[in-house]
């Protein structure tokens, strides 16, 4: 089963003063898999 996300597509604005390590988006995803297989990962890119 793979991952539901809470929406099908995310936007972030990150303002030019914004301080290093501040989290600028928040996505949701769920799994219904079970040990391993229900782990959702996540990743940036940056650019």
């Amino acid at each position: 089963e793979a991952p539901a996300f809470e929406r099908l597509e995310y936007e972030a604005h990150i303002v030019e003063n914004l301080p290093a390590g501040s989290p600028v988006l928040q996505v949701l995803a769920t799994d219904q898999d079970l040990g391993a297989n229900g782990q959702v990962s996540y990743g940036g890119l940056s650019g």
